[in-house]
C-alpha cells in the first residue's frame, strides 16, 4: 500500500518566524540605505540651488552694479526715512533685542545701496500719509497706503526682495514675487498698479515663501527644514565690497521666542548678541577672539584672526549657509576645509560668552555644523 503524506496548506509557526526574522533583517539594512539616499538627494538639490541663486546674484550685480546687501532698511514715507538718518538707537531684532548697529548706520549704508541700484529714484521725498498706491515706494507689496514703520530686512529676506522684487499678497499669503517696476522714479511699485517690469532675477518656488516675522517680505526656506514648527530659510551673507561680512546681518534668525521665527536651540538666550570687533573666531583651544559671540548663524572663516584681520570664504563676494538635516545652523566662525588636528569645525570647550550651556553641548556647539551646506564647501561640512 502506498501512503501518501498529507498536502500542506500553509508555514508552520517556526518556518512564519524565519521569513519575519529575515524581512526584518533586509528592512533594517535597507532603511538606513534608503534614509541615506534621501539624504543625499535633498542635499543635492540644496547645492543644485544655492548655485543657481548664485547665478542669480552675479546676474543681479551685472545689472546694478554690486550684489544685495544682506541687511537693510527701508521707510515707504521719505520723512520716515529722513528720521532714521539721524536715529542712534541699535537696530531691533523680532525678540525684542538689538545689534551692535545703530539704526542711522544702517539707514546711512542702506541709502548708499538704494541709490546705487537706482539712482534716479528719490527715497526722501514723502508722499504723504494717505498716499494712493502707484505714488509711493510700497516695500511691501500690500497695496495700502505707506507704510508708517521702517522695516529691516535681514539675510533670505534680502535673497527674495532683491532677486525676485515685490511681493505678491493673497487670500493664502504670499504667492509670488513680481520683479520691480521699470519706472526710474518709483522702481517699488507694485504689480497690479506698474504691469511694465523687470523680470526676477531667480525663480523662487512660491511654495517655499514665508514671511516669518509679520513684516510683509518672506524668507526662503530651504528644501531640507520646510515642515512648519521647524523651517529654516537660507542664511545669507554678502563681504560688502573686500572682507566687509557683518555676521549681525543675520542675528534675526536665531534666537527668537516665538514659534513664528526661527528657534535654533537653547543657546539662542545665552550667546551675547553684540560685540566690539570685526568677528567671533574661536581657536579650537578654548581661546577665543574677540570677546563677545553673535549668535548663529555667522559666516565662516578659513583660520582665526592674525592681527585684528580675518580670512574669509568668499572674500569678495557672498556666502550662503543651509541649516542641514538638523536644522541647527551652529555658532559659524573658523572651518578648516582641509581638516587637521581639530578637525575641520574646531570643537570650543564651553568659552564664557556663550553662558550657562546643557554640558552635553560643550563638544556639540560646533558639531552641529557638519551638516550645513554652503556655496563654497561643495557640499557638507564635514
Amino acid at each position: 500500500m502506498v501512503r501518501h503524506r498529507p498536502n500542506r496548506t500553509g508555514f508552520t509557526l517556526i518556518e512564519l518566524l524565519i521569513v519575519i526574522l529575515i524581512i526584518a533583517g533586509l528592512i533594517a539594512l535597507l532603511v538606513p540605505t534608503v534614509f541615506a539616499a534621501f539624504r543625499k538627494a535633498k542635499e543635492a538639490q540644496v547645492s543644485t540651488e544655492m548655485s543657481n541663486l548664485a547665478t542669480a546674484l552675479a546676474s543681479f550685480k551685472n545689472t546694478y552694479g554690486d550684489y544685495p546687501p544682506s541687511r537693510i532698511i527701508l521707510c515707504e514715507r521719505g520723512y520716515n526715512f529722513a528720521g532714521v538718518l539721524t536715529n542712534n538707537s541699535p537696530v531691533p531684532l523680532p525678540d525684542g533685542n538689538s545689534t551692535d548697529m545703530t539704526v542711522a548706520q544702517l539707514a546711512q549704508r542702506s541709502l548708499l545701496y538704494l541709490r546705487k541700484f537706482w539712482p534716479r529714484a528719490d527715497f526722501l521725498n514723502d508722499p504723504g500719509a494717505n498716499a494712493t498706491p502707484g505714488t509711493f515706494n510700497d516695500f511691501d507689496g500690500s497695496g495700502g497706503i505707506p507704510n508708517t514703520n521702517f522695516i529691516v530686512l535681514s539675510g533670505s529676506e534680502c535673497l527674495t526682495f532683491f532677486l525676485g522684487g515685490l511681493p505678491i499678497h493673497g487670500n493664502a499669503g504670499i504667492t509670488g514675487l513680481s520683479g520691480f517696476s521699470r519706472s526710474p522714479t518709483l522702481p517699488f511699485v507694485i504689480a497690479s498698479v506698474a504691469q511694465n517690469r523687470t523680470v526676477p532675477n531667480y525663480e523662487f518656488n512660491n511654495a517655499r515663501l514665508v514671511d516669518q516675522d509679520g513684516d510683509g517680505i518672506p524668507s526662503y526656506i530651504d528644501p531640507i527644514n520646510v515642515a512648519p514648527g521647524s523651517r529654516r530659510s537660507y542664511a545669507y551673507f554678502v563681504s560688502y565690497g573686500v572682507n566687509g561680512y557683518d555676521p549681525n546681518d543675520v542675528n534675526g534668525y536665531g534666537h527668537a521666542q516665538s514659534p513664528v521665527y526661527e528657534l535654533e536651540d537653547d543657546l539662542s538666550t545665552n550667546v551675547a548678541r553684540g560685540f566690539l570687533v570685526n568677528f567671533p573666531v574661536f581657536d579650537g583651544t578654548g581661546a577665543q577672539s574677540p570677546l563677545a559671540v553673535s549668535p548663529g548663524p555667522n559666516p565662516y572663516t578659513s583660520g582665526a584672526p592674525a592681527s585684528g584681520t580675518v580670512s574669509w570664504f568668499n572674500p569678495t563676494s557672498f556666502q550662503i549657509i543651509c541649516a542641514g538635516q538638523d536644522g541647527l545652523w551652529g555658532l559659524g566662525g573658523t572651518y578648516s576645509a582641509n581638516g587637521g588636528a581639530l578637525g575641520k569645525l574646531p570643537i570650543v570647550s564651553n568659552p564664557p560668552d556663550l553662558g550657562n550651556v546643557h554640558a552635553d553641548d560643550t563638544t556639540s556647539v560646533r558639531g552641529r555644523e557638519a551638516d550645513n551646506l554652503t556655496n563654497f564647501s561643495g557640499g557638507r561640512l564635514d
